[in-house]
C-alpha cells in the first residue's frame, strides 16, 4: 500500500525537476515566435500594448527574453532569480491575457508558441499554472506547494472566466405602439 508521505516525496522528486518542462516551453514558445515575426507583430498591433512605433521591437525582444530565460534556467547559475524570473514572466502573460479578455476589443489571439491561438481563459490560466510550476522547486515541499497554490489559482480563474467582458452598456430597443 501507497501511503501519502511515500505519494508527496515521489512528486517532490518529480516536481523537483519541473525546471526543465518550464524551459522547455519557454524554448519553444520563443523560438517559435522567432521563426513567425511577421505574425507575432500583428498579434502585438492587435493587443494594443505599446505604441504603433514600438510594435516591432517588442515583437522581437518579447521571444528573445523567453529563449534567454530559458537559457538561463538551464544553465542553473543562479536558479532561484532565474526560477522568479519565468514566474513574472508567465505571470505577466497571463496579466495581457486577462486584461484583454475583461476590456474585450480586437485582440482574438495570444501568440503563444508562435501561432495564432485563441486568446482565451484557458491560456490565462496556463500561464498562471506555468509560473507555480516555475516556483515549485524553490519551496520545501513542491508538491504541496503546487497543490495548495495551484487549486486556489484555479479558483480565482474560474471565477473570472464566468465573468463577462466589460462591454457598453446597451440601450434597450423602443416598443412601438400601434395603438
Amino acid at each position: 500500500m501507497v501511503t501519502t508521505g511515500a505519494l508527496i516525496q515521489a512528486l517532490d522528486a518529480v516536481i523537483s525537476h519541473s525546471y526543465w518542462c518550464v524551459t522547455a516551453v519557454l524554448l519553444v514558445g520563443g523560438t517559435a515566435k522567432l521563426i513567425t515575426q511577421a505574425d507575432f507583430r500583428k498579434v502585438i498591433r492587435e493587443l494594443e500594448l505599446v505604441p504603433q512605433g514600438l510594435t516591432p521591437a517588442t515583437a522581437f525582444s518579447v521571444p528573445v527574453v523567453e529563449v534567454g530565460l530559458a537559457l538561463w534556467l538551464a544553465s542553473g547559475i543562479a536558479a532561484g532569480v532565474a526560477a522568479l524570473s519565468a514566474a513574472l514572466t508567465f505571470l505577466s502573460f497571463a496579466g495581457i491575457i486577462a486584461h484583454q479578455l475583461r476590456r474585450g476589443g480586437g485582440a482574438t489571439h495570444c501568440g503563444c508558441f508562435g501561432v495564432r491561438a485563441s486568446l482565451t481563459w484557458r491560456s490565462a490560466a496556463r500561464d498562471v499554472l506555468l509560473a507555480v510550476w516555475a516556483l515549485a522547486p524553490l519551496t520545501p515541499q513542491p508538491a504541496m506547494w503546487l497543490l495548495f497554490s495551484g487549486a486556489g489559482m484555479g479558483c480565482s480563474f474560474l471565477s473570472l472566466s464566468s465573468s463577462q467582458a466589460t462591454t457598453p452598456p446597451q440601450t434597450p430597443p423602443r416598443l412601438v405602439s400601434s395603438i
